[in-house]
C-alpha cells in the first residue's frame, strides 16, 4: 500500500509529492531481521533508512517530513517490523511524482510571484499617469506648425461664424481640457453622431500651456459644418472685479490644497498613498476645479452641455440639450430605478464613497446628506447657467474646499468632485441612464449596454489614449481619428 503526502499551492498550481511505502504490505520489501540494521529491498530500491536507525514517535514523523522535502521515500523501522523505503535513485518505483523542489523553494517562489504582482500593479498605475510620447510629440509638432504656418494661426472660429458663439438657437457644448487628442475625439464623435451638425457650437477652454497646440489642431482640422471656439484661460477678459476675485479665490485655494497635501506627514503608508493619489493628473488639475466657474466662462449663454474630454458620443445630443431641468441647475445621470426593494439603483458610486460621513461636518443633519444616496460625475451634463447665477453654488464649493484643507483632508481624500456633490445638493435633475455609461477605464461593459448608450465615459485609469486601455475600447476610440492624418501618423498615434 502506498501513502502520499503532498504540498500544493493554489497560486502556482504546482504540487510536490512524496511517497511512503509500508513494507509489511509490499511483496518487494523484506522486513528487518536485525534490530537497527537496514537491509536492501528485493524490489530494487535503496532500502537504507535516513540514518540507519529506527525512528519512533516524533522522530518517525520528522524523518518522513525530511524524506519528502528531499524528494525521496525513506525506509524506517517503527519498531513493529514496518519499514519505510527511500527512493533515492532515479528510475525507482514512482519517479514521475517526485517532480518538485522542496517546500522552501515553493515558498520562495510564492514570495516572488506576490512581489511581481505588486510591482505589476504599481507599474500599471504609473502607466495610467504618464502622458505617452506620441501625445508629447503631437503637441510639439502642432506648436511648431503654429509658429511657421499661417493656416495653423487662423482664427478659431472664422470671423463669419463668431456670432454663433452667443446665439441661443445653437446647441452649445463645452469642454474644459488640456488634452488635444481627447478633445479632438470628443468633438469629432459628437459631430459624427449629430442629426444636425450645423447646429453644434463647441467651446474648448484650456490653459495657457496647451492653448497653442489646441488652437493649431482645430484650425487645421475644422469640423464643418459645426463650429469650434478655442480659448485659453489667459484670454478671458473679465472686467467685473467680483468675477476676477472669485476665480482667483479658487485658483489660490487649489494651490494651497496641493501644497498642504504634499507636506502632511502622518505615517509612511499614508504618505505613500497620498503620493500615488497626488500623481493622478485629475487630482489637482486646475482645469477640473475651474468647471465651477462655467457661468463666468460663458456670461452670454443661458445653457451649456458640458462634456468631459475622455468621452465618445454615440448618439445625437439634441434630446439631452432640450431636457427640462425644472428649478434645478444641472441634469446628470446618477440613479435609475426603483429596484426590487423600491430603492434607486446607483449608476456610479454613492455619496458615502466620496465623502467621510464619520466626520460630523459631513454627517450633520443640517447639511441633509445621506451616505446611501447616489452620487454623480461630470462626464456628460446639461447645465442651466441662468439658474446657477441665481444661487451661491460657486461660493459653497469654495467654502468646502477650504474646510477640507483646514480639516487635514478629513472630509474627503482628494479630487474636485466631492465639494461639487455638496454644493449642488438639492439642485440636481436626474436624466435617463442611456445618456452616460461611465467606468470604461475600469472594466469592459456589457455589449448590449455599450451599444445602447449615448455617451461612453472612459472614467478610470485605463484611458483610451494609453497602452493599458482595453483593446476593444481603445479601437472604438481611435475610430474617431483620421488614420491618414500626417500629424497622427508622424507621432505614432495611429
Amino acid at each position: 500500500m502506498v501513502f502520499f503526502f503532498c504540498w500544493g499551492h493554489w497560486l502556482h498550481n504546482l504540487i510536490v509529492c512524496g511517497c511512503v511505502e509500508l513494507s509489511g504490505f509490499h511483496e518487494g520489501v523484506e522486513e528487518r531481521t536485525h534490530g537497527g540494521q537496514p537491509v536492501e529491498s528485493r524490489g530494487g530500491g535503496g532500502g537504507a533508512g535516513f540514518d540507519g536507525r529506527p525512528l519512533d514517535g516524533d522522530r518517525h514523523h520528522a524523518g518522513v517530513l525530511r524524506s519528502a522535502r528531499h524528494g525521496s521515500c525513506g525506509a524506517q523501522d517503527n519498531g513493529n517490523g514496518i519499514n519505510m523505503h527511500a527512493n533515492a535513485r532515479a528510475g525507482n518505483l514512482y519517479p514521475s511524482i517526485l517532480i518538485g523542489n522542496n517546500l522552501e523553494q515553493l515558498l520562495k517562489m510564492d514570495r516572488k510571484v506576490k512581489s511581481s504582482r505588486i510591482r505589476a500593479l504599481f507599474n500599471r498605475h504609473l502607466a495610467s499617469l504618464g502622458i505617452p510620447k506620441s501625445m508629447h510629440c503631437l503637441a510639439l509638432r502642432l506648436a511648431e506648425e503654429f509658429a511657421v504656418s499661417s493656416a495653423a494661426r487662423s482664427p478659431v472660429p472664422l470671423p463669419e461664424h463668431a456670432p454663433r458663439l452667443t446665439d441661443a438657437a445653437f446647441l452649445h457644448v463645452a469642454l474644459v481640457t488640456d488634452n488635444v487628442l481627447a478633445a479632438a475625439v470628443a468633438v469629432a464623435s459628437a459631430v459624427r453622431s449629430s442629426a444636425d451638425p450645423a447646429r453644434l457650437v463647441f467651446h474648448v477652454v484650456t490653459d495657457k500651456k496647451s492653448y497653442v497646440p489646441m488652437h493649431s489642431w482645430f484650425a487645421l482640422h475644422p469640423v464643418s459644418p459645426a463650429v469650434v471656439e478655442v480659448k485659453g484661460l489667459h484670454q478671458f477678459d473679465w472686467r467685473d472685479a467680483g468675477v476676477i476675485a472669485s476665480v482667483m479665490r479658487t485658483i489660490e485655494e487649489v494651490q494651497r490644497t496641493t501644497l498642504d497635501y504634499h507636506q502632511r506627514d502622518d505615517g509612511s503608508v499614508l504618505r505613500e498613498y497620498r503620493r500615488l493619489e497626488a500623481s493622478k493628473p485629475s487630482t489637482f488639475s486646475l482645469l477640473n476645479y475651474l468647471k465651477i466657474h462655467l457661468p463666468e466662462f460663458f456670461p452670454e449663454l443661458g445653457r451649456v452641455l458640458l462634456l468631459d474630454d475622455d468621452v465618445v458620443v454615440r448618439k445625437d445630443l439634441t434630446r439631452l440639450w432640450e431636457k427640462d431641468l425644472g428649478e434645478n441647475i444641472i441634469g446628470v445621470v446618477g440613479a435609475h430605478g426603483p429596484g426590487r426593494d423600491g430603492a434607486a439603483i446607483c449608476i456610479e458610486k454613492t455619496l458615502g464613497d466620496h465623502l467621510n460621513f464619520t466626520d460630523p461636518e459631513v454627517s450633520t443633519p443640517s447639511l441633509g446628506l445621506q451616505s446611501s444616496r447616489c452620487a454623480w460625475s461630470w462626464g456628460v451634463s446639461i447645465v442651466d447657467l441662468d439658474a446657477w447665477r441665481r444661487t451661491n453654488v460657486t461660493e459653497t464649493y469654495q467654502l468646502w474646499l477650504e474646510k477640507n484643507r483646514e480639516s487635514g483632508f478629513r472630509l474627503w481624500k482628494t479630487g474636485s468632485l466631492p465639494p461639487a456633490l455638496i454644493a449642488f445638493d438639492g439642485r440636481v435633475q436626474a436624466v435617463e441612464p442611456l445618456w452616460h455609461l461611465p467606468g470604461l477605464g475600469w472594466r469592459m461593459p456589457d455589449a448590449d449596454l455599450l451599444r445602447r448608450s449615448a455617451v461612453l465615459h472612459f472614467s478610470g485609469p485605463r484611458k483610451p489614449w494609453l497602452e493599458v486601455a482595453f483593446p476593444e475600447l481603445r479601437e472604438l476610440w481611435l475610430g474617431h481619428l483620421n488614420g491618414s492624418d500626417s500629424f497622427l501618423q508622424g507621432c505614432g498615434v495611429v
